[in-house]
């Protein structure tokens, strides 16, 4: 059976094990990706995470990145993983520093080491492509309540509840929101057939700092809410900014984690959203070995 070295790597509270296959590429023809996801990312296994990170080699960029989520299934943005693979590229000698290109998807994207400010930990800043579709502000039926919805393709699909005091939904308090029955509904809706979205709940908040959205993001895939959502924050980061719930650039995030994240992006005049970046933290954690079936 093969042995796969594995590392940990959390951002912003998302958990992910990353695997090398840039240095290691011969043993994944001996195995299949999808049973391995499976394998790491069961929360009730030895490892447990929020998915499955392979750094590979690309034709076009200095490395590939390729996401599985916890079900196995393949094809989406995972935008606080993309933050974490960067650094593990740093730390597996694959690159040099974070200040890179690098392929996911098919596409390139862009990241860089924050620079200016003393943290605790390392800070990364991922540029993305232009969003592929926005739809602010339009009446979706969930649980016999018709709640205003915006909808955001990020290359993963998401669905954007503003909670208010006129929202229904039992309560505006995010805080206390019932994910776990409201989620499903959103994520399965058949507006969003076939393929289904993310579901992510915001609250517009304020602290010592000025404005920021609090979000809970119920995740395609996994099935269950996760502790940060990173396409989600910038799927909600747009459509605060195109509802006009927040005014200042860049903006902030909290995730269910307490960490929080920044988004920003430009905008022209026919709203078009552009140059869009998501920085947050990128930790490396434990290292292991995990032996699977050929």
């Amino acid at each position: 059976m093969p042995q796969i070295p594995f590392t940990l790597y959390s951002g912003a509270g998302n958990e992910f094990v990353i695997i090398d296959a840039f240095n290691n590429p011969t043993v994944f023809g001996k195995i299949k990706l999808k049973a391995l996801a499976q394998t790491v990312s069961n929360r009730k296994g030895i490892i447990g995470s929020d998915g499955m990170i392979v750094i590979a080699r690309s034709p076009k960029a200095p490395f590939m990145m390729n996401f599985y989520n916890p079900d196995g299934s393949f094809g989406a943005l995972c935008g606080n993983g993309a933050r974490c693979a960067v650094q593990a590229a740093v730390d597996f000698g694959v690159i040099p520093s974070p200040d890179t290109q690098f392929e996911v998807l098919g596409e390139l994207v862009r990241a860089e080491a924050v620079v200016g400010e003393v943290r605790s930990r390392e800070m990364l800043r991922v540029y993305y492509n232009d969003p592929k579709k926005i739809k602010l502000k339009f009446k979706l039926s969930v649980a016999g309540d018709f709640v205003d919805c915006s909808y955001v393709d990020m290359g993963s699909q998401h669905g954007i509840i503003f909670l208010t005091s006129d929202v229904g939904l039992r309560t505006s308090d995010i805080e206390t929101f019932d994910i776990t029955t409201y989620g499903p509904i959103v994520r399965n809706h058949k507006d969003f057939e076939p393929l289904g979205v993310n579901a992510n709940f915001a609250q517009i908040m304020h602290d010592e700092e000025g404005e920021y959205v609090r979000i809970r993001t119920f995740e395609r895939g996994v099935e269950g809410e996760t502790l940060a959502c990173g396409t989600g924050c910038m799927a909600t980061a747009i459509a605060a900014y195109g509802l006009k719930k927040v005014s200042k650039m860049p903006i902030r995030l909290k995730t269910q984690s307490g960490e929080f994240v920044k988004v920003n992006f430009k905008t022209d005049a026919s709203g078009h959203v552009h140059d869009l970046s998501l920085e947050g933290s990128a930790i490396r954690g434990k290292s292991g070995i995990v032996t699977v079936e050929g």
